[in-house]
């Protein structure tokens, strides 16, 4: 069963992947569009997220069908984000540039839209399609590895699709339409999969009287302080943001460390990439079973130490890194980028789950949609913040026009943020029910 609910992640790792590594370059090389415009469009649907991902667990948690509050969403949500994907990367050419960025604009916020439908749901699952936290670990564990092969495959299969199918518009919407059947499929695979095992351990659910629905609604806020009024979820939360912040600064200033300080040519980037996620992928199995063996915390904690020293290595060795040196820094950055993922996701899933069948209360479903929504939010802060670095010290992408500010923002700014992260760990006193996997 973990196996097939993990299923899901490829798709969400290949919707997440592909717009980050083309979206922009298709918008103002393809299509076009000024590079300013173009970065706004793609900023504005991160904005709706902030909005729409904890609505979206709101919405969930109070809906009462007889196919569960979670499956419909997420069947719903998969086949749109596909459809919508496709369409996303297929700009009618012969529109003006105010009418393209519209279409951008509205179809990338339908298409996160629809991809919220499907995520927050789909996360808050793992914490209901069984009782132990055992299994649940286990489906994390199977998700988080497959989002990273999922990224995996975006990254270097969306580009070469392009060239398979001759560049320009019809490469670039040829490429979204085989993406979009590989996410659509592999995500429903997940919906269908876990339905019989989360239907025989669904909670029980007050029904929504007539009228109430607007009151969601209205009372967004104060749900939202009740969620951060709790402490175990607000500090987990909290070190999660700041560890991802410092991940999208890494990310987000990776070309122009290739490009400026490694002297490498652009498609060097696309290999640290995949030279990050395939440490990753293979660190994997062995992560899942240390959390057994060292406990949650303790793991987040030497993840983060692993992914600190990869970044410290690389300040340190940027004047003389060899090839083979290198490629084994971004292996040793993957293998703590995922401990890094796989841990608290593990530990939300348990917490969730406790929430789940220890309590009343079953909005957890509004849990997973703020953090997700803080996720995107440091996923967008990463390069606003790389991006005032770099502005202030003059970084340009040109081989050899090394700049101390480019040397910032890869290694010290990462590493300073994900150490902050663990720092907070280190002063937690949670229950240990919630750090354990143990049952």
């Amino acid at each position: 069963m973990p196996f097939f609910y993990a299923s899901g992640s490829v798709g969400a790792g290949m919707f997440s992947a592909a717009p980050s590594v083309l979206l922009l370059y298709y918008l103002v090389a393809i299509v076009e569009l000024p590079p300013f415009f173009a970065s706004i469009v793609i900023f504005v649907p991160k904005v709706w997220d902030v909005i729409t991902d904890p609505l979206m667990g709101i919405i969930s948690d109070h809906t009462d069908s007889k196919y569960g509050r979670r499956h419909p969403y997420m069947m719903v949500g998969a086949i749109l984000t596909g459809v919508l994907f496709f369409l996303l990367f297929s700009v009618p050419s012969t529109w003006s540039d105010v009418a393209k960025l519209t279409y951008v604009c509205v179809t990338y916020i339908l298409c996160s839209t629809a991809y919220t439908a499907f995520i927050v749901p789909y996360v808050t699952l793992a914490s209901e399609v069984s009782n132990s936290s055992r299994t649940t670990r286990a489906c994390v564990a199977y998700r988080m590895w497959a989002a990273l092969l999922g990224i995996a495959v975006a990254s270097a299969g969306a580009p070469s699709l392009v060239g398979l199918f001759g560049g320009g518009y019809t490469g670039y919407s040829a490429m979204a339409a085989v993406l979009a059947v590989i996410m659509t499929s592999t995500m429903l695979v997940s919906v269908f999969k876990t339905y019989e095992f989360s239907r025989s351990l669904r909670p029980s659910v007050k029904k929504v009287e007539s009228g109430q629905s607007s009151s969601i609604f209205r009372n967004l806020i104060t749900q939202l302080q009740i969620i951060f009024s709790n402490q175990d979820f607000r500090w987990l939360a909290i070190c999660y943001f700041v560890q991802m912040c410092g991940v999208a600064s890494m990310s987000a200033a990776l070309p122009f460390y290739i490009t400026s300080v490694l002297i490498q040519p652009e498609g060097y980037v696309g290999y640290a990439f995949l030279a990050i996620l395939g440490g990753g992928i293979m660190a994997a199995p062995a992560i899942l079973r240390l959390t057994s063996v060292v406990g949650l915390q303790a793991l987040w904690i030497a993840s983060n130490t692993v992914f600190v020293s990869s970044c410290l290595l690389f300040m340190i060795w940027s004047d003389d890194l060899s090839v083979l040196t290198g490629i084994a820094c971004f292996l040793l950055m993957g293998v703590g980028f995922a401990g890094g993922q796989i841990v608290p996701f593990m530990r939300l899933a348990i917490f969730l789950q406790h929430r789940n069948f220890s309590t009343e209360d079953k909005t957890v479903a509004a849990f997973s949609g703020v953090w997700i929504a803080l996720e995107k939010m440091a996923l967008a802060m990463g390069p606003l913040i790389v991006g005032q670095i770099l502005a202030l010290t003059n970084v340009t992408a040109i081989a050899g026009e090394e700049n101390n500010g480019t040397v910032v923002a890869f290694s010290v700014l990462p590493a300073l943020l994900v150490a902050t992260s663990s720092a907070i760990l280190l002063t937690l006193k949670s229950r240990n029910e919630l750090w354990s996997v143990r049952s």
